[in-house]
């Protein structure tokens, strides 16, 4: 199931929502970025369900508050110290020289992982 939503809380909360109404609901959610996430994982808990248990929940960002909300979000990070040094270096490149086509770069996004996720057994959800 795919949602399209603001990359906001609020967003997040109110596409969970929609999900919930589907005759089956998933063992897993991931986000478009932390924030929303953080709006799916409030929906999910003001209406009963617990995560990681019921539902585990990832985003993308790995923003500061992702570690300290409770459960601490597991998340994408993005390296992002790498991708500010990569942005300005090829901005220099275009800057600097004639080249019709621009540089291509990629970096590479890890897990963070933590207590929002679990390990899904079957007839079971046990936490990791």
């Amino acid at each position: 199931m795919v949602r399209i939503a603001e990359t906001n809380v609020e967003s997040g909360r109110q596409a969970f929502q929609e999900v919930l109404r589907s005759p089956k609901r998933p063992s897993a959610l991931f986000a478009g970025n932390d924030l929303m996430a953080l709006g799916a994982m409030e929906f999910a808990l003001d209406n009963g369900l617990r995560v990681p248990e019921d539902i585990s929940i990832v985003g993308i960002d790995d923003i500061d508050l992702s570690r300290h909300v409770r459960p601490a979000l597991t998340t994408i990070a993005l390296p992002k110290r790498n991708l500010a040094e990569t942005a300005v270096e090829l901005l220099v490149d275009q800057l600097t020289t004639s080249r019709e086509k621009p540089s291509v770069s990629i970096l590479q996004p890890f897990l963070v992982r933590r207590q929002s996720t679990c390990t899904v057994n079957p007839g079971t959800r046990k936490s990791q």
